[in-house]
């Protein structure tokens, strides 16, 4: 589905209602700051802490991807202010330096007294690999996940693992 579809949004605008909490955690291809370490023929950054909401000079597909990411995250943001406001659950979820917790409205929601932040290493929670994320949200027993590793990791923990360690052989009965 295309998130960033206005149509596509009404439909789940009309779905919100149905429930007593809505979980976002919008796609963090344009919000990692990963693309920040520069290697040969890497992905360039499109955002910065200037601009976190776009780097000025984008153009052709890395504009249109961050045009359509931006776009869903308003459509993220609204839906948040009318959980708040019609006291429904609410969790906006995104990995700690993501440039998310830089827009605008991000900090803003940070200043209503109901909302607040939860955050975490995932290892404690079993994830395979360290990586701070952060909940906000207005579910104060989100307090509960709030971890901080304490263990050691290997450094080689986030290299890309050889294609025969991940592939499967499907078999027919």
């Amino acid at each position: 589905a295309d998130l960033a579809d206005e149509e596509f949004q009404q439909r789940l605008r009309d779905d919100s209602f149905a429930f007593d909490a809505n979980v976002y955690a919008p796609a963090c291809d344009t919000l990692t700051r990963a693309r920040e370490v520069q290697t040969v023929g890497g992905p360039p950054p499109l955002r910065s802490e200037a601009f976190p909401e776009g780097l000025p000079h984008l153009s052709g597909s890395n504009l249109m991807r961050v045009e359509a990411a931006n776009k869903f995250l308003e459509f993220t943001f609204d839906e948040i202010e009318d959980d708040i406001l019609f006291e429904r659950g609410a969790v906006l979820e995104s990995p700690r330096r993501s440039w998310l917790w830089r827009f605008p409205r991000a900090l803003a929601l940070r200043s209503i007294s109901e909302w607040d932040s939860y955050e975490y290493d995932a290892c404690c929670w079993f994830a395979a690999r360290f990586k701070p994320q952060t909940f906000d949200s207005n579910i104060e027993e989100l307090g509960m996940i709030r971890a901080a590793c304490l263990h050691i990791h290997s450094p080689d923990e986030w290299k890309s693992l050889p294609a025969s360690c991940c592939s499967r052989k499907v078999f027919a009965t």
